[in-house]
């Protein structure tokens, strides 16, 4: 909120009862307020309680059962450990700024793959229909993006489930329990490549292949600035 500093400027050495008062807050930003408080501790300990947090937490959220949906949905202000072993753990970190330095490359490979393939085969084709293509796989990327966050992301898994549990907290619970973690606010390399590859199988059975590079390079832009975008929104610090 770029009126966030000002605000809080605005209150210094005043008393913030009555702003608090007159705009709502959720549950979720109540439960997050206890992590800033030195006593009265008992509603937040209450849930985080439910597991230990000096140990990896991955194989403990699966036995949260019916309480996982509540306690994954009421953000704390900590960095989370997944794994015991630090060589697993590294797999799931990734700094904002490997997002560029690893897809760019890629994309820009794409994008000469699909002009050598129209060259080598002396397809008739103008930049129009080029440009057309990359469009079309940052809309493919627009509508996957979506569908996967608002079906596989945010469904809610059975409380009986162990497997399922942790299964989305490893996906995306993970990501609504530390919203302030900044090594998991992008979506690590070695899952990424691996849906990548997957993504363009798929492409390839339904693409031929005179458009199939270009829709692939639009598919990675697209991703590339919405997880940049998704980074700034929660961790960057917009000035006046």
């Amino acid at each position: 909120n770029l009126d966030f500093k000002p605000t809080l400027n605005f209150f210094k050495n005043r008393s913030l009862d009555k702003a608090f008062e007159e705009n709502p807050h959720s549950k979720a930003a109540f439960h997050l307020l206890q992590d800033f408080m030195l006593n009265n501790q008992e509603k937040y300990q209450k849930y985080e309680s439910l597991i230990d947090w000096n140990q990896a937490i991955l194989g403990q959220v699966g036995s949260l059962g019916q309480h996982y949906s509540e306690w994954v949905n009421l953000p704390v202000n900590r960095d989370i450990k997944l794994f015991k072993s630090n060589i697993l753990e590294s797999l799931t970190i990734t700094p904002w700024y490997m997002i560029p330095i690893v897809w760019i490359p890629v994309c820009l490979h794409f994008l000469y793959a699909g002009w050598t393939c129209i060259s080598t085969n002396n397809i008739e084709s103008t930049v129009f229909k080029v440009l057309i293509s990359y469009i079309f796989g940052i809309f493919l990327w627009t509508l996957l993006e979506y569908v996967l966050h608002r079906e596989l992301f945010h469904f809610e898994p059975p409380v009986n489930s162990k497997i399922l549990i942790t299964l989305h907290f490893l996906l995306h619970g993970v990501h609504h329990k530390a919203p302030f973690d900044n090594r998991r606010l992008v979506f690590p390399i070695l899952p990424a490549a691996l849906t990548t590859k997957v993504l363009i199988m798929i492409y390839s059975m339904v693409f031929p292949q005179t458009t199939l590079y270009f829709i692939v390079a639009g598919t990675l832009t697209g991703y590339v600035f919405y997880d940049l975008t998704h980074y700034y929104l929660h961790h960057g610090a917009p000035k006046v």
